[in-house]
């Protein structure tokens, strides 16, 4: 009986000064900042271009770069079936030939015809035959001719060269299918030229101008676009618009759809509190820092995340320059308990 009672008080003895004991703790102290307010929105990366290739004739389908063919400018994408048209060729530069002869064969009759008429009796009805027959056959050379070039164009038209840097994502037809004239045939995306689409809140509309450069960022490097547009158009339930940017071409290894954060500096409205971004714990719909006070003792107090500034959060609460908060272990942390700071 006598053991178990010194069991039970030793126990005791050891339990009952835990719930005193301090918690040890890292804080920092609140901040005032005079600088610009900084805001992140997210954005992705677009391609600025996006070239579909159609066919400006009628034939099958020879050859055609498969999907992931890397292009310059001029390389090559499709090829068609040449014959008809190489054929079409010759026979326009024919039939131009066999116009010109005739327009100078008629030429020379018209000449000598003219030349005559003044020392032998030939009549103006043989001279006026003749003026109209070179007539004719001068706008036959005419039309001929512009057959050739079309037919030295349609001939062209049966390769089809990538226009810049890109790489194709598809192929509409396949080998041996017959292309009909303005179907499509593949697509190239640029690879070069890009832009960023950004859905920025409209409280922030008048931060933003056509022509500004904005920073972009993520975990890895640091990227500047140009405001090329701002689409008046908002999103009722986000109550967003889009933003466009322009990236030079220095802009590399980009892919489509590539998450960046876009900072947007507000108006500097003075001084404000800044805390680590640490302090901050989030619980249901609460945002809350942990105050340490002059008696060592927590003290949780609201907070509202206006935006940051390098490292720190800017935020809005019943907090003073220099108090200290908890940066360690403030989740754990309720009003009232005692620590010890490291």
């Amino acid at each position: 009986m006598k053991c178990k009672y010194l069991l039970i008080s030793a126990l005791l003895a050891v339990t009952a000064p835990l719930g005193a004991l301090a918690s040890n703790v890292m804080t920092k102290p609140v901040l005032s900042i005079d600088e610009p307010q900084k805001v992140l929105v997210m954005a992705n990366i677009n391609n600025q271009f996006s070239r579909m290739l159609s066919a400006n004739i009628n034939a099958d389908v020879t050859w055609i770069a498969p999907v992931g063919t890397e292009t310059e400018k001029g390389t090559l994408l499709v090829k068609l079936d040449d014959r008809d048209y190489k054929l079409a060729v010759e026979l326009a530069k024919h039939r131009l030939s066999q116009s010109r002869h005739q327009v100078g064969y008629l030429r020379r009759e018209l000449d000598s015809a003219t030349k005559l008429a003044k020392t032998q009796n030939l009549s103006e009805l043989t001279i006026e035959k003749l003026r109209y027959q070179l007539n004719v056959a001068v706008n036959e050379k005419s039309i001929n001719q512009l057959t050739l070039e079309q037919a030295k164009l349609d001939l062209e038209r049966t390769k089809l060269y990538a226009q810049g840097t890109g790489v194709v994502v598809s192929n509409d037809v396949k080998v041996g299918q017959h292309a009909l004239s303005g179907q499509r045939l593949l697509s190239v995306v640029d690879t070069k030229h890009h832009e960023v689409t950004a859905l920025v809140p409209v409280k922030y509309a008048s931060q933003i101008s056509k022509g500004q450069t904005l920073k972009l960022f993520d975990q890895s490097r640091q990227l500047y676009g140009t405001v090329r547009g701002i689409l008046p158009v908002v999103e009722k339930q986000a109550q967003t618009m889009q933003v466009i940017l322009t990236l030079d071409d220095s802009a590399e290894n980009l892919s489509v759809g590539q998450l960046f954060s876009l900072e947007l500096q507000l108006a500097n409205r003075g001084p404000q509190l800044a805390i680590s971004r640490d302090a901050l714990t989030i619980k249901r719909d609460r945002q809350y820092v942990v105050r340490v006070n002059d008696k060592q003792e927590t003290e949780l107090v609201d907070v509202k995340v206006l935006g940051s500034s390098g490292e720190n959060l800017i935020v809005q609460g019943d907090l003073k320059p220099n108090q200290l908060v908890v940066i360690r272990g403030n989740s754990l942390l309720g009003d009232g308990d005692k620590v010890t700071m490291l």
